[in-house]
């Protein structure tokens, strides 16, 4: 089932509505907000992404969109413009030979693939409600004022007033760094673990691996491939695969990476030919174990989404659980049945604010976890749970949900689930009842 249009939002008091960064979360509340009818400007760093490359080698991971992400989607009516883009997830194969079936709609891609699909409904449909400003870079927000200096270049700079700010720029966040600096009490406090991965091209792949299922390939060390679309038409496939370590990897030759793969991972070698091993001898080892948590979310005119407000690390957890926090964002501001700019202050503090519990959100059977007791990511999402569950931490559904649930083998895995929010001292049964239904 697909989201039918909300109700059109009141244009004469939306007010000048700025969203930072045009990620996936960006661009799911822009459209979002464009069904109301209220219009905003978007600003990205980056070209536009029919004029980007669609993916970075060095970190060409394949992200499967469903769950949370698929929720997202539905919200916006966008499935159909995944379909045409990206290949169809059907689930997990674990290493051992065992299967786990995802049955509702869901996605394989690289990043650019997932913006692609976004921007191709946003021009068909919104383009008159969004005002988009790529290649300019956002570089100083007040918080207090709602102003923002962007640039396409040093000489270029504009500076803008704003209503309100929409942060979805990213771990990296200007405008989580301007409400750190400038709103009293307002902290960011992250933390660090031993979570490293170096990304390989499997090039051999040919029919031995269905590319509607992410593939364990080894647990020790964790080892994950998966498809997106290759350049030569909707039938033809590029396998990435992401090759975790707990400590940062580095290789002097060719022949050390691949005696590294013979001994610990010899199904990735068997999938991959010589100029892939030489490649991934090069290639940076990023470190995705670092997490950020926090205070709050809004401070002045501006609030965070996704990645912005609790970043995670760079693997496809944080896309799910981002698109969500746009959708989130969107059902408050429906039931406010006001303008964005009018949530400001101590109704949008009670919107963003965690009352209290977690919901976990595990949607594969427990013989997953226990699949793969050693996977690297694993027993810091399981402490995590259990940190939450003894409520010595509060986590925020709206923006900054945690990431989307299964296990620590896949890109989307194991995550913590949604704390109900409140609004004005009442739950939002209509937004919790949403995003439980399953569609």
């Amino acid at each position: 089932m697909q989201g039918s249009p909300p109700p059109a939002g009141d244009l004469g008091t939306s007010g000048e509505i700025g969203i930072v960064g045009g990620g996936p979360s960006s661009l799911v509340i822009a459209i979002a907000l464009a069904r109301r009818g209220i219009r905003t400007t978007l600003f990205e760093r980056d070209p536009h992404p029919e004029a980007a490359p669609r993916l970075n080698p060095d970190r060409s991971y394949t992200i499967d969109i469903s769950g949370h992400g698929l929720k997202a989607l539905r919200h916006i009516d966008a499935c159909d413009y995944f379909d045409e883009r990206m290949i169809r997830f059907k689930g997990l194969k674990l290493p051992g030979g065992a299967t786990e079936e995802w049955t509702l709609p869901g996605w394989t891609g690289s990043r650019g693939d997932i913006l692609r699909s976004l921007m191709a409904l946003l021009d068909a449909k919104y383009r008159d409600h969004v005002s988009l400003e790529f290649e300019r870079a956002v570089t100083a927000v007040d918080v207090l004022t709602g102003t923002i200096t962007h640039a396409s270049k040093p000489c270029d700079a504009r500076t803008q007033r704003l209503d309100f700010i929409i942060g979805g720029d990213g771990a990296g966040s200007v405008v989580r760094r301007a409400l750190v600096a400038q709103v009293p009490g307002f902290t960011a406090v992250t933390a660090s673990y031993p979570n490293y991965c170096t990304m390989i091209e499997l090039d051999r792949v040919g029919d031995q691996l269905d590319r509607n299922y992410l593939h364990g390939l080894s647990v020790r060390p964790f080892c994950v491939a998966g498809a997106i679309r290759g350049d030569q038409g909707p039938g033809s496939s590029r396998w990435f695969c992401a090759v975790g370590t707990k400590a940062k990897r580095e290789f002097s030759s060719t022949d050390e990476a691949r005696r590294f793969l013979q001994e610990r991972a010899p199904s990735v070698l068997e999938l991959t030919g010589e100029e892939q091993i030489e490649a991934y001898a090069r290639r940076p080892c990023y470190h995705i174990g670092q997490t950020l948590t926090c205070s709050r979310l809004d401070g002045g005119k501006a609030v965070l989404l996704g990645d912005a407000a609790a970043a995670f690390p760079s693997i496809g957890q944080g896309v799910n659980a981002a698109m969500e926090s746009a959708m989130t964002l969107d059902l408050c501001i429906g039931e406010s049945g006001r303008s964005p700019a009018a949530l400001l202050g101590k109704e949008l503090q009670h919107a963003v604010e965690a009352g209290g519990g977690c919901r976990l959100l595990d949607e594969h059977p427990q013989s997953f976890r226990k699949s793969l007791p050693h996977a690297p990511r694993l027993h810091h999402l399981e402490a995590r749970h259990e940190h939450l569950r003894s409520g010595q931490e509060r986590r925020h559904l709206l923006l900054g949900g945690p990431a989307e649930g299964r296990a620590a083998l896949a890109p989307g895995a194991l995550g913590i689930g949604p704390i109900p929010i409140r609004r004005s001292g009442r739950p939002l049964e209509e937004a919790r009842r949403f995003l439980a239904q399953p569609r």
